[in-house]
C-alpha cells in the first residue's frame, strides 16, 4: 500500500465527509461482483456532498455469504480495506466512483477513513503518514493544527477537520501553500 500523506487525500478525494454509518447491507452486483454498501448520515460536507446522507458502495462482502446453491462466497473486502461498522462516527475522503462498476472508496483505503475515538480521529494505520513529506505554510496554521503536526497520532478531530475544511475551501493545494515535500 503506498502511503498517503493529507496532500493526497484531500487532493484525491472527490468527496470529503464527516457523519455517521446508520446503515451497512452488502450482497452482489448484477454482474456478480460482491459489495457492501455504506450509508451515512452526513454531519459535515467538506466537499461534494449536498445531501443530509451519502451511500457508496465498495468491493467485498461483510462476511462470507451462503449462496442459493449451497456453496459459500468468501469474497469478503479485502485486507487493507477498510471496514465500517453500524453506528460508526467517521471521517472519509472518498475518490470518484469507478466507471465500470459504481464501486467507490476511501483514498488509500484504510489510510482515508478515520473514526472518531473520543475527541480524535485515527486511521486504519493509526495516522501514519498522515503529515509525511508535507509542506505547509506555518502561516496559516492555528496552534491547534501546528499540534496536528508535531502529534498525528493523537489527531484532535476539531481541528484536522477544520484543517481540511480550510485546505479545501481556500484551495491550498491548488495555491501552493499544502504541497508535497521535495
Amino acid at each position: 500500500m503506498n502511503a498517503q500523506n493529507v496532500v493526497d487525500l484531500v487532493g484525491l478525494s472527490e468527496r470529503i465527509m464527516v457523519g455517521e454509518v446508520v446503515d451497512l447491507r452488502d450482497g452482489f452486483d448484477p454482474q456478480g461482483v460482491p459489495f457492501t454498501e455504506v450509508t451515512l448520515r452526513v454531519t459535515d460536507s467538506i466537499r461534494g456532498n449536498n445531501g443530509s446522507t451519502y451511500t457508496f458502495r465498495q468491493f467485498g462482502l461483510l462476511e462470507p455469504r451462503t449462496l442459493a446453491d449451497g456453496r459459500t462466497s468468501l469474497a469478503v473486502s479485502p485486507d487493507g480495506w477498510p471496514r465500517f461498522r453500524q453506528d460508526e462516527e467517521v471521517m472519509v475522503f472518498l475518490y470518484q466512483p469507478a466507471s465500470i462498476t459504481g464501486l467507490q472508496t476511501t483514498v488509500g483505503l484504510l489510510q482515508g477513513k478515520f473514526s472518531m475515538v473520543g475527541d480524535q480521529l485515527v486511521n486504519g494505520v493509526d495516522n501514519l503518514n498522515v503529515f509525511h513529506q508535507v509542506n505547509i505554510d506555518r502561516g496559516q496554521l492555528n496552534p491547534q493544527e501546528e499540534q496536528l503536526l508535531r502529534n498525528p497520532a493523537t489527531m484532535k478531530s476539531a481541528a484536522f477537520i477544520g484543517m481540511v475544511r480550510r485546505a479545501v475551501e481556500n484551495r491550498w493545494i491548488e495555491t501552493g501553500v499544502m504541497t508535497h515535500a521535495k
